[in-house]
């Protein structure tokens, strides 16, 4: 989701070392950690949704051409 790399991280913290002070790094660091586990904990929420509703899907699918298969046998064997 958020492709940053090594170097623009190093880029990130110099910077907030710079505006702010040592206290407020470790606070505000403590914050992106947790926001960023809420955002991993959301995401893998819908992954796994998503999941289940493509398996679902398939699972439909799967009873759709079950039936159709069915349907195509009875009338082939009406037929003969």
């Amino acid at each position: 989701m958020f492709d940053i790399g090594f170097y623009e991280l190093v880029l990130i913290v110099v910077v907030a070392l710079i505006l702010w002070d040592s206290k407020d790094i470790s606070r505000v660091l403590y914050n992106v950690g947790k926001l960023i586990k809420k955002i991993r904990r959301h995401t893998e929420g819908l992954r796994q949704h998503g999941h289940h509703m493509l398996q679902e899907l398939e699972l439909e699918e799967i009873k759709k051409t079950a039936f159709q298969n069915a349907k195509k046998r009875e009338t082939h064997t009406k037929n003969h």
